[in-house]
């Protein structure tokens, strides 16, 4: 089945190399760079790979929002609004809520990507070819942060679901680690038949396709959220998904739509190769769109949650410079 996938993407897909946290993390190579030289313009959903989330939340029921605030417990973290009728929580890890404050907080009206794989080289990087290595940007506000690497992770995965499938977010780490379990959990997700689900899926697409990229993006997600008066929680809908890419005949890359159809409607397989990471990918996804709406329209309140989250613990993880291709 390997094939079938080197086969569907041919330019991107390599061998695994159980290194660290990240297939082929060269030692010593630095930190991601900012992604602030990386002006999008038009669709980012075609805008040639990496992780993209813009979205902005809109409120669906009960949203005459009077107040906000942030509580604090050890790991956990709950954005309470209050309006004329009753108060109600979202809750998510600390580190997400961190990091998403952070991320939103250093948006403008530009769009850049939060995670790019195809930065150019630096002085300094002469030795790492760029055809042999990815040279990693991320978002100013995620550089070094957990939540920088969860998506990065993200962006990843379709490189080689083998190995990230035993991808682990929920360990508590400073820099990147060696990953002992990695075959043992690669070996456990298999069973499961969650790659399997994944290969199925891309042999359903055959070699129809010339996908060579793709972005993790959330321009055509529809957000919503509603203050759960009853149940007293802020209930959120809305994902990111992928969009596929290939060259034209002038090299330029355009949407697979094909491609982008068939993972769409087997959204499912793809999860499946890490169901735990992706899972904190939409919710961090989510709380970044309900904190845009709350940036957007209540900039008072906006500016108490920022205030309110510099007591949430510091956030850490791996955003390395290079990785091995």
């Amino acid at each position: 089945m390997t094939n079938i996938i080197f086969s569907l993407f041919a330019s991107i897909i390599f061998s695994a190399s159980a290194l660290a946290q990240f297939n082929g993390v060269p030692y010593g190579s630095g930190v991601a760079l900012s992604t602030s030289s990386s002006v999008i313009s038009g669709s980012f959903a075609i805008a040639g790979g990496g992780v993209i989330l813009r979205g902005i939340a809109q409120c669906t029921g009960n949203c005459d929002i009077t107040d906000a605030h942030i509580e604090n417990s050890p790991d956990t973290a709950y954005i309470t609004i209050d309006n004329n009728k009753c108060n109600a929580k979202y809750k998510a890890p600390s580190w997400i809520v961190k990091d998403a404050i952070a991320l939103v907080k250093s948006e403008s009206s530009e769009v850049y990507r939060n995670v790019n794989l195809l930065g150019d080289p630096v002085k300094g990087e002469e030795k790492y070819s760029s055809y042999e290595y990815w040279h990693v940007e991320v978002s100013d506000a995620l550089i070094k942060t957990k939540s920088g690497e969860l998506l990065l992770a993200i962006d990843l995965m379709l490189t080689d679901p083998d190995f990230y499938s035993g991808f682990d977010i929920n360990r508590d780490h400073d820099t990147v680690g060696e990953k002992a379990d990695s075959n043992n959990a690669t070996k456990e997700a298999i069973e499961n038949n969650n790659i399997i689900d994944f290969y199925e899926a891309v042999e359903g697409l055959g070699k129809k396709s010339n996908v060579v990229n793709w972005t993790w993006n959330d321009e055509r997600t529809k957000y919503s959220y509603t203050v759960s008066c009853s149940k007293k929680a802020i209930e959120i809908t809305g994902s990111p998904t992928y969009t596929f890419l290939k060259p034209n005949k002038h090299g330029k890359l355009i949407e697979d739509i094909a491609a982008t159809k068939y993972f769409t409607n087997n959204y499912q397989a793809i999860i499946n190769i890490n169901q735990a990471v992706y899972d904190k990918g939409i919710q961090f996804a989510r709380t970044s769109a309900l904190l845009r709406n709350l940036k957007n329209k209540y900039p008072i309140l906006w500016a108490k949650l920022v205030n309110e989250s510099t007591s949430l613990p510091e956030s850490h993880g791996s955003t390395p410079r290079i990785i091995s291709r």
